[in-house]
This record gives C-alpha cells, sequence and structure tokens, in this order.
C-alpha cells in the first residue's frame, strides 16, 4: 500500500498525465539504445554544424572563445563542449598548456553531463595529450587509459568515432612509453594504433604511426628496422601530401646517417628536409631542419656554409623566442669557434648555450606550479563527477518507480505488439519467398534471352540479307554455314535445357546399363582429340586398368566427359595437356580430367556448378552460356555421386567425378556393349573449331586506303559472324575498318581518327566500356561519336554504358535499318558542330559553352596566331608544338571544322587579316605581312579566293 501511495506521489509531482508518463518512458528507453543519453534530433543537428562551423570555418581563437562564453551563460552543454575542446586545442598547439589544461576540462564536464561516452573519451585523450606534454606521464598514462576503456567498452566498438578515440588512446600510451624507455610497450601501442588508422583509412595517422615505430628502433639503434618504418611513413605522407611529414622524414633519414657517420648521405637528407620546410609555415620544424645542414655542415668542415645556415636559424628562432632551440643554436656556434681556434668566442657562446637550456629547466620547473592546479582541478572534477552519481541515483529510483507502476499498462500493449509483429513476420516471411522466386524467374528468363540475342541477331541478319538482296556466291556460302553454327549452337543450349528440366521435374527416366567404363570413356576421348589437334593440345588417357565394369547410364556419361573436355580444351592454350584419369576400389570409380589451362579463381570455384554463372577471364570478360557445368552436376548427383573442382590461376584444373560401382536396385540390368549407345551417335558439331573467320572481301579491302570523301567508320566485334553481318551492312556507304577486341580497336583509332566507332561491349583483352572510357578521355579521339552493339539489355547496362562516353546504345537481335539511321544522324550532327566549332573559335565574342573539342580547336588557334607572321608555318610545326603526328592533327581538325591542317591555318590566316583591316592605322601590305604573306600579289589573291572580295574592298565596304 506505501508503495503504491508513493507511486502515485510520484506522478502528481513529477507528470502532467499518464501520456506524459509513457511517452517519457518510451523515451528513455529509447535513449539508452543511442550513443547521448540527452540526444535529439535538434541537438544532433546542432552538434554536427556547431563542429563543421568551428573546424572548417577559419574562425578566429577571440571568436571561439565569445561563444564558449556565450554557451556558458545559456548551460548549453553541447557548444560549451565543442567550443571549449578546440580552444583546448589551439592552446597546446601554442604551448599554453595552463589554458589548454583548463579548457580540455571545461570540455570533460559538458562531456559528462551531456553522458556522451564518444565526448568523454576524447576529453580524456585531449587531456592525456596535455599531461604528456608537461612531464607529467603517470597522469597522462592514467587518463589514455581511462579513454581505451571507454572505447573497449563501447556499444560500437568499430564506430568510426569510436575507433578514431581508441587509436588516439594507444598513440598516448605508446608515446609515454617511448618517454620512459619502454620499447617493448611503445612498439606494442603503435602497432596497435597502426591497425586502427589502416581501418579508418587515414593515410596521415598511419604515416605518424609507422614514425613512432621508426623512433622507437633508432633509439635502440636498429637502424635497418627504423629505415624501413621511416620509409612507410615517407610513402603514406607523400600519398597525403603532407610536406610537414615528409620534411619530417628526411630529418629522421638524416639522423640514421649522421649517428653512423655517414656524413654525406646525412647532408643529402637535412638539404631534402630544409627544402621541403622552406615551403611550409611552420618555423618551429624548419629550425629543426636548418639546425640539422648547420651541424653537418660543421662535422663536415664546410665552416663557411655551417655559419650562414646557422646565422639564418639564430634569427627565427629569437623571432619565435624558442629558448630550446636558441640553446642548440648557442652550442653550434661553440663548435663552429672552437674548431676554427677561437676558443673566446667558443667560451661564450657556451655560457649563452647553458643559459638558455637553464631557461628550459626554469619553465619545467614552472610546470610545478600547473601540477598543483591539476590536482586541484582532479579533486574538483571527482566530486562533480561523485554529484552526477548522486542524482542519478536519485533519478533511477524514481524512475523504477515509474517504470514498476506503467508495467502492468504496458504488459497488455507488449501483448499486443508481439501478436501484431507476429503476423507481420509471417507476411514479411511468404512476400519474402514470392520476391525471390520472382527473382529466380526473372534471372533465369533475362539469361535465357541473353544468350539468345548474339546468335538470333546473325540469323536474323543474314536471312534478311539473303532474301533482300543479291549476294556473291562465295559470301551466300558464308552466310548459310554462319546461320548453321548459331543455329547449331541454339539447339544445342535449348536441348541442355530441356535435359535439365526433365531431370528437375523427376520424367527423365536413365536406361542403366553395365559394363566397361574405360572402353566408352576412350570412344568418347578418341572423337576429341581431332577437336584438340586444332589447337595442337595433347589428350592424355591413363585408365587405372583396362578392365573397369560398372553400372552407369551412357548418355549421362557422354553429355559429363562433352562438357569436361570441351572446357579443358577451350580454356587451354595451344600446345597445351588435357588428361583423364580412370580409378576405381572396391565400392566407387573416379573420373579425372585435368589440363594446364588458364585455371579458376578461388572467387569463381564455390560458383561454377551454378545455372548461368560463367566464368571471367584474366581481362574481366565472361564466357560461355553458364549451363554446361551446371547441368553436369545434376547428371553426376542423378546418378548417386559427386564433382569436385580444385584449380589455380594459370596453372590449370581438375575436375574429379566420383560414382558408385553398383546403382541401386540394379540386378536385372542390361549388358553394355561397344557399338550400342556408342557415344559416336552424339553430335559434336558445336565443338567442332568453326571459325569461319570474316568473309574474303573484309580481309582484302582492310588493307585499302578507302574511298575518299566517304566517312570512316571503326568496327570493333571479337564475334567473327557479327563481325562480317555489321561489315556488309556498312562497306556499300562507308570506309569500315574492322578490329576483333578493344586493344586492336583502340590501336586502329589512333592510327586511322575514324568518324565514328562501333562497338561491342563485352570483348576479350579490353571490353567495349573501356574502350570507351580511353577514347573519351583521349584529346586526339574524344570527338569521335561511339556506337555500343551489346545483348546486355538491363537498364543499369545501359546506363553503364552511356555513363562511359557511348553516345548511342543498340540492343541485340537490332534492325539494320536502325544501325544505319543512327550513324545517319551522328554524320549529319557532326556536319552541324563544324560549323558551330568553327564560328565559335574564329569569333572573339562568342559566348558558347567551351567542350573538350573547342579546348582543343582553340589551342590549335592560339598555336597558329602565335606564328601568324611566319611564312613557313606548317601543319608540322603545329603538330609538334601539341605533340601529335601531323596525320593526326589533319585527321582531327578535318573532323572538327572539316577543313584540313594546311586549309585551316590558310583560314585563320584570312580571317586574322580581315580584323587588322579594320584597323585604319595599318595599309593592306603591312596587313600581309602580319598574316605571314610576303607576297602582296599572292595575298590579294587568296584573300579574294576565301572572302569574294579584294583587301582592299572588303576595307572600304567595311
Amino acid at each position: 500500500m506505501n508503495f503504491f501511495v508513493e507511486y502515485l506521489h510520484v506522478l502528481h509531482k513529477r507528470f502532467a498525465s499518464r501520456t506524459v508518463v509513457i511517452f517519457l518512458v518510451l523515451m528513455q528507453v529509447h535513449a539508452s539504445c543511442t550513443r547521448s543519453g540527452s540526444s535529439t534530433t535538434e541537438s544532433v543537428q546542432f552538434r554536427d554544424s556547431l563542429e563543421k562551423r568551428i573546424h572548417y570555418g577559419n574562425i578566429s581563437t577571440d571568436s571561439i572563445l565569445s561563444l564558449f562564453n556565450s554557451y556558458s551563460v545559456s548551460r548549453n552543454q553541447v557548444g560549451i563542449y565543442v567550443t571549449s575542446s578546440e580552444l583546448g586545442d589551439r592552446y597546446r598547439g601554442l604551448s599554453d598548456f595552463s589554458r589548454a589544461i583548463n579548457f580540455h576540462q571545461q570540455s570533460l564536464n559538458a562531456a559528462l553531463i551531456l553522458k556522451d561516452t564518444i565526448y568523454i573519451a576524447q576529453a580524456y585523450n585531449n587531456i592525456g595529450t596535455d599531461m604528456r606534454r608537461i612531464g607529467a606521464l603517470p597522469e597522462a598514462s592514467d587518463y589514455h587509459y581511462r579513454a581505451l576503456q571507454i572505447t573497449e567498452n563501447y556499444h560500437d566498438v568499430d564506430e568510426k568515432a569510436n575507433l578514431r578515440n581508441r587509436v588516439m588512446a594507444l598513440n598516448g600510451i605508446g608515446n609515454v612509453a617511448l618517454s620512459i624507455n619502454d620499447y617493448k610497450e611503445a612498439e606494442r601501442s603503435f602497432k596497435e594504433a597502426l591497425k586502427g588508422e589502416a581501418i579508418l583509412e587515414s593515410l596521415l595517422g598511419e604515416a605518424i604511426n609507422y614514425a613512432n615505430l621508426g623512433a622507437i628502433f633508432q633509439m635502440r639503434r636498429e637502424y635497418d628496422s627504423a629505415m624501413y618504418y621511416y620509409n612507410l611513413s615517407m610513402i603514406k605522407n607523400q600519398l597525403v601530401g603532407s610536406e610537414l611529414g615528409i620534411g619530417l622524414c628526411y630529418t629522421h633519414f638524416g639522423e640514421i646517417f649522421e649517428e653512423q657517420y655517414e656524413y654525406s648521405k646525412a647532408e643529402n637528407e637535412f638539404r631534402k628536409a630544409y627544402e621541403v620546410m622552406g615551403r611550409i609555415d611552420d618555423k618551429w620544424h624548419w629550425l629543426v631542419a636548418c639546425l640539422a645542414v648547420s651541424r653537418i655542415n660543421l662535422k663536415l668542415g664546410n665552416f663557411n656554409e655551417a655559419l650562414g645556415y646557422l646565422e639564418k636559424a639564430k634569427a627565427t628562432a629569437l623571432e619565435i623566442e624558442s629558448p630550446e632551440h636558441l640553446s642548440e643554436v648557442y652550442a653550434l656556434y661553440e663548435m663552429y669557434y672552437s674548431r676554427n681556434g677561437n676558443y673566446k668566442d667558443a667560451l661564450e657562446s657556451n655560457k649563452l648555450s647553458v643559459a638558455y637550456k637553464d631557461s628550459i629547466i626554469s619553465v619545467q620547473k614552472n610546470n610545478q606550479v600547473i601540477d598543483t592546479r591539476i590536482n586541484y582541478e582532479q579533486e574538483k572534477n571527482l566530486k562533480f563527477i561523485d554529484q552526477l552519481n548522486r542524482e542519478k541515483k536519485v533519478q533511477a529510483r524514481e524512475t523504477r518507480i515509474i517504470l514498476a507502476g506503467s508495467a502492468i499498462a504496458l504488459l497488455f500493449l507488449i501483448s499486443l505488439s508481439i501478436a501484431l509483429w507476429y503476423a507481420f513476420l509471417q507476411r514479411t516471411k511468404k512476400n519474402r519467398m514470392l520476391r525471390e522466386i520472382d527473382k529466380v524467374k526473372s534471372h533465369f528468363f533475362t539469361n535465357i534471352t541473353h544468350e539468345f540475342r548474339t546468335p538470333l541477331t546473325i540469323i536474323l541478319g543474314h536471312s534478311r540479307q539473303l532474301q533482300n538482296k543479291r549476294v556473291p556466291y562465295e559470301e551466300e556460302k558464308y552466310y548459310l554455314a554462319a546461320i548453321e553454327k548459331q543455329g547449331e549452337q541454339m539447339l544445342r543450349l535449348v536441348n541442355q535445357l530441356l535435359d535439365i528440366s526433365k531431370i528437375s521435374s523427376g520424367l527423365d527416366k536413365p536406361v542403366w546399363k553395365r559394363g566397361n567404363i574405360v572402353t566408352f570413356i576412350g570412344m568418347l576421348i578418341d572423337r576429341y582429340r581431332l577437336f584438340a589437334n586444332d589447337k595442337n593440345i595433347i589428350i592424355s588417357f591413363h585408365p587405372q586398368s583396362s578392365i573397369i565394369e560398372m553400372d552407369f547410364v551412357p548418355n549421362y556419361i557422354t553429355d559429363i566427359l562433352q562438357n569436361l573436355l570441351s572446357n579443358a580444351i577451350k580454356y587451354t592454350s595451344d600446345s597445351g595437356l588435357v588428361s583423364i584419369l580412370v580409378t576405381s576400389d572396391e565400392e566407387n570409380v573416379k573420373i579425372k580430367v585435368a589440363d594446364n589451362g588458364v585455371g579458376i579463381s578461388e572467387e569463381d570455384l564455390g560458383k561454377i556448378f551454378d545455372l548461368f554463372y560463367r566464368v571471367s577471364d584474366s581481362s574481366g570478360n565472361q564466357h560461355g552460356s553458364g549451363i554446361g557445368l551446371a547441368f553436369t552436376k545434376q547428371l553426376v548427383e542423378q546418378m548417386n555421386g559427386t564433382i569436385e573442382v580444385k584449380s589455380q590461376l594459370y596453372k590449370g584444373s581438375e575436375f574429379t567425378v566420383t560414382l558408385p560401382l553398383r546403382s541401386f536396385g540394379s540386378e536385372n540390368i542390361e549388358k553394355w556393349e561397344p557399338g550400342s549407345d556408342s557415344p559416336y551417335n552424339t553430335n559434336f558439331s558445336v565443338y567442332r573449331k568453326q571459325e569461319l573467320g570474316p568473309p574474303p572481301d573484309i580481309l582484302a579491302e582492310e588493307e585499302s586506303p578507302g574511298i575518299e570523301g566517304k566517312p570512316t567508320i571503326l568496327l570493333v566485334e571479337d564475334n567473327p559472324d557479327v563481325l562480317a553481318f555489321v561489315y556488309t551492312l556498312l562497306r556499300d556507304g562507308y570506309n569500315v575498318v574492322t578490329a576483333v577486341d578493344g586493344v586492336d580497336g583502340l590501336k586502329k583509332a589512333f592510327a586511322l581518327v575514324p568518324d565514328i566507332i562501333i562497338t561491342d561491349a563485352m570483348m576479350p583483352r579490353k571490353d567495349g566500356l573501356t574502350l570507351c572510357r580511353e577514347v573519351k578521355s583521349s584529346t586526339i579521339l574524344n570527338h569521335i561519336p561511339i556506337i555500343m552493339i551489346t545483348a546486355k539489355t538491363d537498364s543499369d547496362d545501359m546506363l553503364a554504358g552511356l555513363k562511359c562516353g557511348a553516345d548511342v546504345y543498340i540492343r541485340k537481335p537490332f534492325q539494320p535499318e536502325e544501325l544505319l539511321i543512327r550513324i545517319s544522324n551522328l554524320l549529319d550532327f557532326i556536319k552541324v558542330m563544324k560549323v558551330k566549332y568553327m564560328n565559335a573559335v574564329l569569333d572573339e565574342d562568342s559566348k558558347e559553352p567551351q567542350d573538350a573539342n573547342m579546348v582543343f580547336l582553340q589551342n590549335v588557334t592560339d598555336l597558329i596566331l602565335e606564328k601568324i607572321s611566319n611564312p613557313d608555318l606548317n601543319p608540322q610545326l603545329i603538330a609538334d608544338a601539341l605533340n601529335v603526328s601531323t596525320s593526326q592533327l589533319n585527321r582531327k581538325i578535318n573532323a572538327i571544322t572539316g577543313f584540313s591542317s594546311s586549309s585551316y591555318i590558310l583560314q585563320v590566316r584570312i580571317d586574322y587579316s580581315k580584323r587588322l583591316l579594320l584597323q585604319p592605322n595599318k595599309n593592306v601590305g603591312e596587313v600581309a605581312e602580319a598574316c605571314g604573306f610576303f607576297d602582296m600579289a599572292y595575298f590579294s589573291r587568296t584573300f579574294k579566293k576565301v572572302t569574294g572580295v579584294t583587301p582592299t574592298a572588303y576595307r572600304n565596304q567595311a
């Protein structure tokens, strides 16, 4: 009863209604799952906005201090944390550690009030770094370990902000260990921090940790290891472009050489450091490099040069009031005077060096005052934390009362929610299954249609050509052979799909036979020797015994060996080896098919038996239908066997089929004899080498320069049948040049600079997408329109092609008229653009946007104008200046303007002369000479030929 009265009292005291109670309970549950107990959407947005403004807005320290004071007055803890943390960092950078510790302590207080573990860990790290800078190593270690403990207990250890705090804590712990010569602990901490920096992808952080590791080994005098880590640090600094890091690495290199008495090498590295440090506004680190150069020159006996650097260092050290550097400056003066026999000045320099060193020591003694304040701040902080804990306990007691009273009301809601959630899960599960089924169907039909598109393109295209026009007899035979070849390929795919469907549905009734499997396989292999001979591949057959009796399904074994052997031969290079090994034991027969071909990557090994999965070659292109191995596995399993694969890239593959000697329920099985169910009856035509090659006229016309005036089209296609089909469509109206893949295509594109490029998307060595990107990135070729023809029909595939720079994307099978219309439209567009480019470049007041072609033409025009008074100006001079060949320049300019290089130079001369003629202070002779015409009569004739009037008439008309 007392509990209930207390419960009502708390409700009345803290909340206005039951709705508010439930709302706050739910908010508390939600807050416990977040990083900060008091974070709201607004506060998070405010925090992110303020951090971005402070860190990247170039705000002065006074402005940030003003913001801090305003947030302190309004008790805006988020604002207090962000501004005090930034102020602490800035004062630490100025070596004002008293203020740095004060503001970092303020940020810790704000983080504790916010209950934000990320902020708390960050504040601990900042204070630990401050302590380390003033030499309070035990306190620094304590703060860094507190931060490390928080990061390890954080709910999401791998969150970037948490990982960043962990790396900072490990760095601090490592530096403390390094300061007390605990090299083992320092090395462990730095290496752990290095792993975190790699996960964060922070190149600068990795550079710092590599340098820290190098310092450990340098202190141990393990110079090889030190040099190794310094080199790694240099690489990372160069990648991130850190001039300071690069300069420090050069300094480290020089110190190692100096400690090993290799002074010449040390001097070289110190000079590099000096040069790099001179490019950045960091006088502190510049002094390190400058003093190092001076010191090494003293050791080398270059006293005058050493004195010059020493005087520069002295001036800068006095400017920044650095007693540490001034102490070293006068120590070097002492060395300089001693080696030159001036012992009086050497003694004076020694006194000054000792005096400055004593002043450093006195500064260090002053840190004891700071230590006293640190202890006070720590005690105050502990009291503050204790007060927060007491408030937290009171709040927790009240919360427990509220939760206990609300539990009964929530039970009903929870029960109802569970019931609704269960119903939702059931419905979601059902919908997911339906989506998976739909996805499988869609994937299946997409792959089927993809496999049929290329054969259908060839069959439909050649059949239309045979129907609509008269073709020579030789070409007619080629077209018919190509149609038959692609038809057989489609028939094979259909048959395999039908067999897969029959086996999957249980409609297939295998006929088992018992006989000598060695003889059966040997007959199959004999048939494949003809196929292998085309590539000079040796087929080796090694049965364990000449007679191995087993139960098998002849047509299943035939299909299995066909797929395995054809793949082995297909992916084995010329003069390779394919071996077949047949072994048996008391229960099983093993058939191994091995080759020394291209092999299969580990990524593909687990998927090669999936339907429609196709292995990529070394260039990333996929080949085959993706049906054969899936069908093979299904046949093996139908005979209660297993199939395994082992492979290494570029070393070959080995497929092992394991089958039982006896099938289940095969007492009355029929005997197999050679001649019945013979593998010779199987159609092998699809496996024969049937590369018909392009029709004879393609090869004949390929070598010819083409017909003058006809546009040139570069056709890039690896399928010879498709190549021949598209070639015959274009040969009458265009000069057609063919290439078998992207590498060959790019080479011919640079040599010819064609008007249009037509390419397939999937090709060996270099695919169409890569070819398209390289053409569009080339200054010489980027004006050429590209038509991409492919069997890939998805919108994503089309978008990928267009993103690479393709101007037209045509799907297979396509109508020939569509390709011809697309080409005609592109050529018309090129003509329009030629006029546009010419007018825009010659018109100084043109506001046309500058694309890549106009920029190229403008560069050419500027070069011509620079040398326009030279009568010997010719295309060769322009080509040399642009670092291209004369023929490439001529084709590029012709493609953009319609003029040859020589004609364009003349056009620019005449256009420039027209502008000069409008100036009354120049006579016609001076204009002609300024434009490179030293023969007045020739200038007049040329001007009239281009403009239709003489120079004098043009001036009078104007």
